[in-house]
């Protein structure tokens, strides 16, 4: 069933405040009483309804966790990939007569395009250039030193611990989004009961329904 709220979350909150609050008026609260609605059962409203805003403000605040974690990894990912390239191209170039020392490294076939295909190449590409002294001297003669090399590995693994913050992140604010959802939920399927009974506690008092916040046809 389509939900009656037009702006789900801000709608249905706004909708249960003034329901749940003015509830306790001294003139609703019986009414709403001889209907099965008292003080526990509105409490069981109020709890809903916190649980909700509490669900709601993790969730967005692991949303901008994820949201600077991701700028940061993506800014971490371009530097990297920047030195990680013009290492690439300089290989091939210095080891260009060394058909073993480009398969070595990684170096025949194209550049692959996805996250771990990426790391899984550069990896490679590092870990090979330092254990084989061979390899790095051959890229010093095109003004690659070691200082450089290390400098370039360094801003890798920058990008690795970028990502796994990224990751991490991520993962924390999908888990704070299903804890909304199920929140919000039970609160609308709270309100979905409560208005139509209050309709008919209020039947013959629709300047009381006005005060929960439900809206009279005239």
């Amino acid at each position: 069933m389509p939900s009656p709220y037009k702006n789900a979350i801000d709608d249905l909150l706004a909708a249960a405040e003034a329901s749940i609050s003015n509830a306790a008026d001294p003139i609703i609260a019986p009414l709403l009483a001889a209907y099965g609605y008292d003080g526990a059962r509105i409490a069981e409203g109020q709890a809903l309804y916190d649980t909700a805003l509490d669900t709601l403000a993790r969730q967005r605040k692991e949303q901008g966790e994820e949201n600077s974690a991701s700028a940061s990894f993506q800014a971490a990912r371009e530097a990297a990939d920047t030195a990680y390239m013009r290492l690439v191209k300089v290989a091939r170039v210095a080891l260009s007569r060394d058909a073993a020392a480009l398969q070595e490294l990684g170096l025949v076939g194209p550049r692959k395009r996805t996250i771990n295909g990426w790391v899984g190449q550069a990896r490679q590409f590092y870990t090979a250039l330092e254990r084989t002294p061979s390899h790095q001297a051959a890229l010093t003669r095109y003004g690659i030193t070691a200082a450089r090399l290390a400098a370039d590995r360094a801003s890798f693994e920058a990008m690795l611990e970028a990502k796994n913050i990224y990751d991490r992140e991520r993962g924390d604010s999908q888990d704070a989004s299903e804890h909304r959802e199920v929140a919000f939920e039970a609160l609308e399927d709270w309100m979905d009961e409560f208005i139509p009974i209050a309709r008919v506690a209020l039947d013959e008092h629709p300047q009381l329904l006005e005060k929960l916040g439900v809206q009279v046809k005239g």
